[in-house]
């Protein structure tokens, strides 16, 4: 411990501090004492907070929000990082249906459409959005398309992989090529 000032024992140094405690929200113990564990310290003492019963309602309405809004982001995080594992599934899913469709109708509609239905669902549950559409021709968006050649906004190309919004934020280009 640090040593008494000039003319003052440890006792009467630990006396002031316990005056000036209660605005510096410390706690003093005897010179030489050990901590307790099956005897913890109260809290430190705050004279800051009010204790009046609106003071804690709109004490507790701000908890509340903050918790509201720290549980919505966490949410979205575990979505955003779900989702870009999940990046190389959907990106190559469509074509792999489309695929199908035209080769084989009736594996599609038997085995395929089947083991994807839960993953389609968990994805529109959490509000992902196709950016493009499934191989039709459409006016090309160079904010959310990824052109394979030369184009201008507006010219029609064909999605050849879709994109995907999240949240309004756009999680990955539709792949596009001219018409």
């Amino acid at each position: 411990g640090a040593a008494a000032p000039p003319g003052q024992s440890g006792a009467n140094a630990a006396r002031k501090l316990e005056k000036v405690e209660p605005g510096l929200a410390i706690t003093t113990r005897e010179p030489g004492a050990i901590a307790d564990p099956s005897h913890p310290e109260p809290p430190p003492r705050t004279s800051t907070v009010t204790s009046s019963p609106v003071a804690i309602q709109q004490e507790y309405e701000r908890l509340q929000r903050q918790l509201a809004q720290q549980r919505q982001t966490l949410l979205l995080e575990f979505q955003r990082s779900s989702l870009y594992t999940l990046e190389a599934w959907m990106k190559n899913w469509p074509k792999v249906v489309q695929v199908v469709k035209t080769q084989n109708p009736e594996l599609l509609a038997a085995k395929v459409l089947a083991l994807v239905t839960p993953v389609s669902q968990l994805l529109a549950s959490w509000g992902v959005e196709n950016v493009g559409g499934d191989g039709r021709a459409i006016a090309y968006d160079p904010t959310c398309h990824s052109l394979t050649g030369k184009a201008q906004p507006g010219d029609l190309v064909t999605v050849t992989r879709p994109g995907y919004r999240h949240g309004g934020a756009l999680l990955h280009r539709a792949e596009v090529k001219l018409v």
